[in-house]
């Protein structure tokens, strides 16, 4: 009798190295994703330091920091308003300082015309108020990809585009 010569591999040994090869795979994205998560906090972190330290610098010398100044006008260009955010040295506290203008014709015309703006009203900047649309008016953070919100006990805190966050303190 002829003895059959075994070509190939049983159908339990392709199943063993198909599970092997899921199990690795399983850990390596894991691990990857892991990575990826750490390194988005890391981004979020170095990105709010740079705000937290250009902060830190004026109010260490006495000055207030100026977030960045947002204009709105209405629908038919009747009311201006103009909102300045900005840290006090005093206090370290966020406030808003608006000014308005109204009845203008258009919004080009009320930074011309200086005597139509209204005192500024000055007060401490809401919880939850987002900063986001100051701090791309500043030159200095318009690269920044996250988003800039207050809270109730006045702490900027920076959102990375993937949700990671960080605080910005103040000295």
């Amino acid at each position: 009798m002829k003895t059959m010569k075994k070509k190939g591999f049983t159908l339990v040994e392709l199943l063993v190295v198909i599970a092997i090869i899921a199990i690795l795979a399983t850990v390596s994205v894991v691990g990857y994703t892991a990575f990826i998560n750490k390194a988005n906090q890391s981004n979020a972190t170095t990105e709010a330091k740079q705000v937290e330290q250009a902060i830190n610098a004026e109010l260490m010398a006495g000055n207030d920091f100026v977030i960045g100044t947002v204009q709105s006008a209405d629908a038919v260009a009747i009311d201006v308003t103009k909102t300045t955010y900005f840290v006090k040295a005093s206090d370290n506290k966020v406030y808003t300082s608006v000014i308005t203008c109204t009845a203008v014709d258009n919004a080009e015309t009320a930074d011309v015309n200086e005597e139509a703006w209204s005192e500024a009203v000055v007060t401490v900047c809401p919880a939850n108020t987002s900063l986001t649309a100051a701090f791309a008016a500043n030159a200095d953070f318009a690269g920044l990809k996250g988003t800039f919100a207050v809270d109730a006990n006045g702490v900027i805190t920076y959102t990375y585009t993937d949700g990671s966050t960080a605080t910005i303190k103040f000295n």
